[in-house]
């Protein structure tokens, strides 16, 4: 049992790791897979309620680069899906704030799955772009 377990935890860190290269060509180059929205309000604040839009969705911000205006963040995986559909590793997700201009700010949300298939993820892409609207408009 413990070898099973050391197993499944090794798969998940192997195959659950997509990289924030993986991520940017998602951007480029599969808009299908991400969720772009333009707001009113200044870059500091888009970025600031992005940050927090990953962190109330559970997300672990892997890496960040507020200059940038990347945040790059992981799902946590759900090992009895892996362990039964071999599913469940988790999701990636790229969040990229753009300032176009002093009051105006464009956010890109980009997902990355750990493995094929659709079933049982969360669309990350909409609820984060969803949340950031919402803390920005005031919204409970």
């Amino acid at each position: 049992m413990g070898t099973l377990l050391v197993g499944l935890l090794g798969c998940v860190a192997l195959v659950g790791c997509a990289t924030a290269t993986t991520l940017d060509d998602t951007r480029m180059k599969a808009p299908d897979r991400v969720v772009t929205d333009v707001l009113d309000y200044p870059f500091e604040r888009v970025y600031a309620s992005a940050r927090l839009a990953c962190l109330d969705l559970d997300l672990t911000i892997e890496k960040e680069d507020p200059v940038e205006g990347k945040i790059y963040a992981k799902s946590a995986p759900n090992l009895a899906k892996v362990a039964i559909y071999r599913t469940g590793f988790g999701e990636s997700v790229g969040v990229y704030v753009t300032s176009l201009d002093p009051q105006r700010t464009q956010v890109e949300v980009a997902t990355q799955k750990s493995n094929r298939l659709e079933v049982g993820y969360r669309d990350y892409r909409k609820a984060i772009a969803k949340l950031i609207r919402a803390r920005l408009e005031g919204l409970p």
